[in-house]
């Protein structure tokens, strides 16, 4: 009896009175009533003379038909204990009930999902559309309209200009009527009887502060080969699909607003979903805020959903994309960040340990008893591929580095350079760049046969006497002789971005990677180094008699001390080096200096205040843009350039900071 009595609670205004019927009150007007005892088929047509809305619990299977048959049924609940029924007499009768749940999606560009979605919403069994809402909220593009759901009345249409996933999701909650939200995406298909159990559980777990979890499921028609099946069976896109029955969370990894129910004051009380999270991430987010404020998730196998989008072939990018994401939205809380970071750390360099010692065989090769240990690593691996690159692109160094174990104790990186007559004059710049750090703990180790007496003059000049080793070239040095725990080898003529030394240090207080590599810019061009994911492919790109540039690479010493590496001869060692250990490319900021433009770009770029950590593309465009300027003499076609430049950045980037960047520049221009 206490859950009809909830159910009708949730389901009419506050100030609507809720009655028991009693044989005293029964020709009294009610507009709500219950009943606590069986009742006959007269009573029932008596009470609805009064009352327009009635709950019942009955096990009565012939009272239960002829309320299916004469009245309009709202809700039909199945417990172990008890059978309960709301029923009205007519429809269009009841205006006062409000939805009791709402159905919250967005979308973007996909309406014939959506109106098949939409079809099997409004078809649930054991629950009327008369009392429960959906909310679209088309987000970045305009395929929908009002026509679509003229059959259906109630239905939400919302749009918003802009592809912004959190913000649609925000509005969706903010609009909805219902005391209960199920969060969901445009490609969810429901099974018959979903929304009715969702409903069912929230009502029993009411006192709880808890969000309750259903399965994900790849629809059927996408399941048509083995690996599609040994995705699905063993969890690897969605891992929720793996939990047992009841389990208990409090995981935002399982916070995932696929098929996810919980209270509309629990949402706004933790804050709502952030609309600053405009490309994912921001259901974990909000998870993470209700954990905070003492919420659980509860997880229920009988709750199935149905995913329909063919995105098995796409899973690796998919992956990649859903690290990107973590990673912003990690960068918006602090402590978020602490607690993510301090929990998943080993984690993530046991995850990184394991894909380097296993041979990732070509796919056609894995179709065996290792195919599912295969996959695990292929799409885990690309996930942390894409959380490095979200960590390098979203998190603020300075505001985080208190976080990374690299700044409590912070390993030496080794600068090796070896010189020689033709490039003994880019010295100068090269060592200034390296001045310029944002990360102290480096030694540098100069290597040449000539000039001995100048360089020595040269560095002892700009760098202090313990931060650099100069070594005669026919002379010998033990390997064992490097302080530094990570050896990057470059060259006179390399400039390096004020964010270079940190970037590896980051990257490495995560990794077990024994050889990272990067991309370089050599004057306007950005040259891209590829990403291989197999030792067959680099093969292939090497006997075609391509290249990686050595400067591009950071090595563990420890690898050049197994190895037997030769300082001076290490760029020959590169490719039996990369068979070996398969190294691992993230975003290195270096430029190769081999115009003047670039010494000119990189004088005006360090000497900003504020620095920025450019990603190589928008370099690019800086480039661009510069070398209209600086090879122009007059003032009047500079400011044109200036102009006509940033307004092509504008239409291809809205990036913030790119744009502020560039006023920058523009600044310091000025006074040129």
């Amino acid at each position: 009896m206490v859950l009809l009595k909830t159910v009708l609670k949730n389901l009419v205004p506050k100030d609507i009175e809720i009655k028991k019927i009693t044989d005293e009150n029964i020709s009294e007007d009610i507009k709500v009533a219950y009943i606590s005892k069986s009742v006959t088929l007269q009573q029932i047509d008596r009470i609805f003379q009064k009352a327009k809305i009635i709950g019942i619990s009955t096990q009565d299977k012939n009272l239960e038909n002829y309320i299916k048959q004469n009245f309009n049924l709202l809700l039909t609940i199945n417990t172990d204990k008890e059978n309960i029924i709301v029923f009205s007499k007519f429809h269009k009768t009841t205006n006062f009930i409000k939805p009791i749940i709402s159905i919250c999606i967005p979308s973007y560009n996909r309406k014939e999902v959506v109106l098949k979605a939409v079809s099997l919403w409004n078809t649930q069994k054991n629950i009327s559309p008369d009392i429960y809402e959906i909310i679209i909220v088309e987000n970045g593009s305009d395929l929908l309209s009002e026509e679509d759901f003229k059959e259906y009345k109630n239905i939400k249409l919302l749009k918003i200009p802009e592809g912004n996933i959190g913000l649609a999701r925000k509005i969706s909650v903010e609009k909805a009527s219902g005391e209960f939200l199920l969060l969901v995406n445009d490609d969810t298909y429901p099974s018959e009887d979903l929304l009715i159990k969702h409903l069912t559980y929230q009502l029993l777990f009411s006192k709880e502060k808890i969000a309750i979890l259903g399965k994900f499921l790849l629809h059927p028609d996408f399941i048509k080969d083995k690996k599609s099946q040994v995705i699905v069976e063993n969890c690897l896109d969605f891992s929720q699909n793996c939990l047992k029955d009841g389990t208990i969370i409090n995981d935002i990894a399982f916070f995932v607003t696929n098929n996810l129910s919980i209270r509309k004051k629990y949402v706004l009380k933790a804050g709502n979903f952030s609309e600053e999270l405009k490309r994912g991430g921001e259901d974990s987010e909000l998870g993470y805020k209700f954990f905070q404020k003492g919420g659980i998730v509860l997880f229920k196998e009988d709750l199935i959903a149905y995913h329909y989008h063919n995105y098995i072939k796409n899973l690796d990018k998919i992956m990649f994309n859903r690290g990107i994401t973590s990673a912003h939205m990690i960068s918006k809380n602090e402590k978020f960040y602490k607690d993510f970071y301090e929990k998943n750390i080993q984690h993530i360099n046991l995850m990184f340990k394991t894909i380097n010692t296993i041979n990732l065989k070509r796919f056609e090769e894995a179709f065996s008893k290792k195919f599912l240990h295969y996959l695990y690593y292929r799409y885990k691996h690309q996930y942390y591929r894409g959380l490095l690159k979200g960590f390098f692109k979203y998190i603020n160094p300075v505001k985080f580095r208190r976080f990374f174990s690299i700044y409590k104790n912070p390993p030496i990186i080794s600068i090796f350079v070896s010189i020689d007559k033709n490039n003994y004059k880019n010295l100068k710049v090269f060592v200034k760049s390296l001045l310029k750090q944002t990360y102290s703990n480096w030694e540098l180790i100069v290597i040449t046969k000539n000039n001995i007496e100048k360089i020595d003059k040269l560095l002892n000049k700009l760098v202090p006497q313990n931060k650099y080793i100069l070594i005669n070239n026919g002379s010998n040095m033990s390997k064992s002789d490097i302080k530094g725990k990570y050896v990057a080898l470059l060259k006179p003529d390399n400039v390096l971005m004020p964010y270079y030394i940190e970037s590896i240090t980051k990257f490495y207080s995560i990794s077990d990677t024994p050889i990272i590599y990067g991309d370089y810019i050599d004057g306007q061009n950005v040259k891209v180094n590829p990403i291989f994911e197999n030792i067959e492919d680099y093969l292939k790109f090497y006997s075609e008699g391509n290249i990686l540039i050595p400067e591009t690479f950071v090595f563990k010493r420890k690898i050049l001390l197994k190895n037997n590496v030769e300082l001076s001869n290490i760029s020959q060692m590169i490719p039996s080096l990369f068979i070996k250990y398969l190294p691992e490319k993230i975003d290195l900021p270096l430029i190769i200096l081999s115009k003047p433009i670039i010494q000119d770009w990189y004088e005006i770029y360090s000497n900003i205040n504020h620095l920025i950590f450019l990603e190589t593309e928008k370099i690019k465009y800086l480039l661009k843009l510069l070398q209209a300027i600086l090879n122009s003499n007059s003032g009047i076609f500079r400011e044109k350039a200036l102009k006509a430049i940033i307004n092509d950045i504008k239409n291809i980037s809205s990036d913030k900071e790119l744009i502020h960047f560039l006023k920058q520049i523009e600044s310091k221009l000025s006074n040129v």
